[in-house]
C-alpha cells in the first residue's frame, strides 16, 4: 500500500526562479536532479517530503488545475500495479494508468474528489 508522500510538485513558469526561491529564500536544499527530465527536487532529507518546481508554459492547455501555481501530490508505493487495481476498485478516476517513465520509475495519475492532481510513483531506487 502507499507508504510516503514523496514530493509535492509545484507548477511554475520559471523553474530556475522557483528553485532559487525555495533554496535561497526558504533554505530548502536541492536533494536531487534529473536534467534529462528537467526535474529538480528540494528537501531537507532523503526521507522528508520534497518540493519539485515543474515548469509549464503559461498557456498550459491542460485541465485548469495543471497550470502555473497548481500543485500535484506524489505518493510513493512499493507495488504500483496492486495499488492501481485497488484504487480502481474503490472508484478512483485515473487520468493515466501506470506507465514507465524515461527516468526508470513507474507513474500513474489520478484525481482527488475536487479534481486535485495526485500521482502514484514506484521509484527505481530506495
Amino acid at each position: 500500500m502507499l507508504k510516503n508522500i514523496t514530493v509535492i510538485a509545484v507548477r511554475c513558469t520559471d523553474q530556475k526562479k522557483s528553485v532559487e526561491f525555495y533554496e535561497k529564500v526558504l533554505g530548502i536544499p536541492v536533494r536531487g536532479e534529473l536534467p534529462e527530465s528537467n526535474w529538480i527536487e528540494l528537501g531537507f532529507s532523503s526521507t522528508s517530503t520534497g518540493i519539485a518546481p515543474s515548469e509549464v508554459p503559461s498557456a498550459d492547455g491542460g485541465p485548469p488545475n495543471t497550470g502555473p501555481g497548481s500543485l500535484s501530490i506524489i505518493l510513493e508505493t512499493d507495488d504500483i500495479d496492486k495499488d492501481y487495481e485497488e484504487l480502481l476498485d474503490k472508484g478512483v478516476v485515473f487520468t493515466q494508468p501506470p506507465e514507465i517513465e524515461p527516468w526508470g520509475g513507474l507513474m500513474a495519475h489520478f484525481l482527488g474528489p475536487d479534481g486535485e492532481n495526485l500521482t502514484l510513483v514506484q521509484l527505481p531506487f530506495r
